[in-house]
């Protein structure tokens, strides 16, 4: 932590300095800071991935879902590509009652990364929940034998 404290020092304005060190405070559990230091970040600089999706993931474990929604659709505008985001806004539509808007994120997940293990094994769940057994029983298996 003295490292980032001293690199802000010198450049008080280091969104990279202000994410890493965030990301050390959120391991920490220290999470109203890192909330803090995220905010900077993307203060610094607006289109910064990381700093959204880390917020985000804060906003998940606080159970603080619209707040970390709008951070995962952030990095998805940012990187249309980034199938974590996808697998975690899946995962807060499940927490919002919106199973067909979780679908599609597992779906787009799975067509980005094939072999995204945890979006098959939530997608299959959801099936299930859905009453697609066939659906659910093909996306469980797939995510049992990637995980081998």
């Amino acid at each position: 932590m003295a490292d980032y404290a001293k690199a802000l020092d010198l450049n008080p304005e280091d969104a990279i300095a202000y994410h890493n060190r965030g990301s050390e405070k959120r391991k920490l559990k220290q999470s109203a800071e890192a909330l803090e230091d995220f905010n900077r970040a993307i203060q610094f600089n607006p289109r910064y991935e990381g700093a959204y999706f880390q917020r985000g993931l804060i906003y998940q474990e606080m159970e603080k879902w619209p707040e970390a929604l709008s951070d995962f659709n952030k990095v998805i505008l940012i990187n249309q590509k980034n199938t974590k985001a996808y697998l975690m806004r899946g995962n807060i539509q499940m927490k919002q009652n919106n199973p067909r808007a979780a679908l599609k994120d597992y779906d787009q997940a799975i067509k980005l990364n094939p072999n995204y293990t945890e979006a098959y094994y939530n997608r299959g769940t959801l099936r299930l929940q859905m009453g697609d057994t066939e659906g659910a029983t093909q996306d469980l298996d797939k995510a049992a034998s990637l995980k081998k």
